[in-house]
């Protein structure tokens, strides 16, 4: 309001200033007309003989004339603009009273309200300040109360602790000699237990084995390779064709006529077999030589059959060596609670009828290596260097370098055949926890 105020009272004064300004201005104007017409006209009173001076003057002073009608209608308009501009400062005049009236009205109601809130925060505040001092007096009388509690408590607790400890004397003979009967108990019946497993296993062992030597304490397979893109780019056919899963036949022209031979195996792997399936058979020799029994896996077969491959595969594709490495050592695994398992190996050639160390970080080529059967039964190359393996990691590491320090060259059938003829052997040793018998 005050600001509606200010801008009515400044917005009024400037328009009178500048009213009166023009109004003046134009009076200025309408007597510098009339002088200059009385001028004129005494020029013509003066000159009067002169008709043409005369005619030019009346002329002027006709058109000073009429200037003159100009300024006085412009004057009536001044002067109504003057009297609407005084009207609009009367309104906004009232206007502002009305508006300093309402405002006073205003400031009146507001002193009323806050002497009224000013009222109800002191009478609040004096009931504060008694809640306050009757709680400082209860908090008084609770802190003489609590310490009365606890004087209790601690008599109470010191009862208890007395009480605690005979009871837990008593008690721990009892819990002692009770414990002591329930761990003979227990103890005869893990002796059971033990000897039950113990039955168990060696009948599982027993009935694994019997199935394997059913199946044939030697048995042989045969598994027919593809065909290469150089034999199918010639127009090369199989000449061995499966025809059965245990039957192949083996086809050949001889003097003109078509000469036909079946051989029969434990099982035949097509030239589609994969690596998995082949190994299948395989997966329950491995629990057996985890039993305690020698087994003993080769591949057999002229230059570029795949022996290699079969024994030992590629990446993604790997053979029956590594599978056999990761079955061993699950065996292991899920023996560990039973039997304390320690894994060796040792990894040789035979090439050109002499023995090489793969092992042999120092390569010697003149190391005496001996074939010998041990007390066991177990046939082992005396000399060779023997490594352990904690895992099937370690022990698929320990293959990879023995691999690669084969003998290969090339051949009409295989451009980097293997030369020499690999032996890998795993010796498996495990003793028992409870009794240490190996």
């Amino acid at each position: 309001l005050e600001k509606a105020n200010a801008s009515a009272r400044k917005l009024s004064i400037d328009d009178e200033r500048k009213q009166s300004a023009q109004l003046s201005q134009k009076d200025k104007e309408i007597h510098a007309l009339e002088s200059r017409v009385k001028e004129l006209e005494g020029m013509l009173k003066a000159k009067s003989g002169n008709d043409e001076i005369s005619n030019q003057l009346q002329e002027k002073v006709s058109e000073m004339i009429e200037e003159q009608k100009e300024a006085s209608k412009r004057e009536s308009g001044l002067k109504a603009e003057k009297e609407q501009l005084e009207a609009e400062a009367r309104e906004l005049k009232d206007q502002l009273a009305g508006a300093e009236a309402k405002l006073k009205s205003a400031q009146g109601d507001m002193e009323t309200k806050a002497k009224g809130y000013m009222e109800q925060m002191e009478e609040a505040k004096r009931g504060l300040e008694e809640m306050s001092h009757q709680l400082e007096e209860r908090e008084a009388k609770m802190e003489v109360q609590l310490e009365m509690e606890r004087k209790k408590l601690a008599r109470a607790e010191n009862e208890h602790k007395k009480e605690m400890r005979e009871f837990a004397i008593t008690k721990t003979k009892e819990i002692q000699a009770e414990m002591a009967k329930q761990m003979k108990v227990i103890e005869k019946k893990m002796l059971q237990a033990q000897e039950a497993y113990k039955e168990e296993r060696i009948l599982r062992i027993k009935y694994h084995n019997m199935i394997e030597d059913m199946k044939g304490k030697i048995r042989v397979y045969c598994r027919i390779r593809p065909m290469s893109k150089t034999e199918k780019k010639r127009g090369d056919e199989l000449s061995a064709k499966a025809d059965d899963k245990y039957t192949i036949a083996v086809s050949r022209s001889q003097r003109g006529k078509e000469a036909r031979k079946e051989f029969s195996f434990d099982e035949v792997f097509g030239p589609t077999s994969q690596q998995d399936y082949v190994y299948e058979n395989t997966a329950n020799l491995i629990q057996s030589a985890y039993d305690g029994y020698n087994v003993c896996i080769f591949a057999y077969g002229q230059t570029g059959t795949g022996k290699t491959f079969t024994m030992y595969g590629e990446p993604g594709k790997e053979g029956i060596a590594p599978r056999a490495i990761e079955t061993l050592y699950e065996c292991v695994k899920n023996g560990s609670h039973t039997f304390e398992s320690k894994v060796t190996c040792y990894m040789v050639e035979l090439y050109k009828s002499a023995l090489q160390d793969l092992l042999d970080k120092k390569g010697r080529t003149g190391k005496k290596l001996r074939i010998t059967k041990n007390s066991q039964g177990t046939v082992e190359v005396q000399g060779a260097i023997i490594r352990e393996a904690k895992d099937a990691k370690t022990l698929l590491k320990i293959l990879d370098e023995g691999n690669r320090k084969r003998v290969t060259s090339s051949t009409n059938m295989n451009a980097g055949s293997s030369r020499s003829h690999l032996i890998l052997s795993i010796l498996i040793q495990n003793t028992n926890k409870r009794t240490g018998v190996s």
